[in-house]
């Protein structure tokens, strides 16, 4: 009777091991024909765009932040991956525009990525513009400040 019982658990260890083996070749298969189609170009990821101005309006609430398209692509400098985002715009509570950018690059960290996390490495914003508004008193307001 032990030795049945000891013949069922490696039988089902064996079971395990096969399923883990196989799901980590589908994760690397996957993973490396994402790769591939990122190299020809990038993609649209516009289910990214609505979770990413929910989190920064969570940590800014006095601001309001608009993000036009979204595209996934792979940095040719670092071959890491990238989100691009463009016809960004930044707004006071009053919704009155502070800074705008016709295109942001947000760099992810891969790392963070194979564990599912969506997690920036770097911000990188082409061609922003930032109001400046001089008060009454004389004092000057940039951007963010207001």
């Amino acid at each position: 009777m032990a030795t049945r019982s000891a013949g069922l658990k490696v039988k089902a260890l064996k079971y395990v091991v096969f399923a883990l083996i196989a799901i980590l070749a589908f994760l690397v298969f996957a993973s490396a024909a994402i790769y591939v189609r990122l190299t020809q170009g990038p993609m649209s990821v516009e289910f990214l765009r609505g979770r990413i101005e929910q989190t920064v309006a969570a940590q800014m609430p006095q601001l309001r932040f608009k993000l036009g398209d979204a595209f996934l692509a792979i940095d040719p400098k670092t071959h890491t991956p990238r989100v691009t985002f463009r016809n960004i715009e930044v707004a006071d509570a009053k919704n009155n525009l502070i800074a705008s950018a016709p295109q942001a690059a947000l760099g992810l960290d891969s790392w963070s990525l194979l564990q599912g996390k969506l997690s920036a490495r770097n911000l990188d914003l082409i061609g922003p513009a930032i109001s400046v508004r001089r008060n009454v008193d004389g004092s000057v307001v940039l951007g963010f400040n207001s």
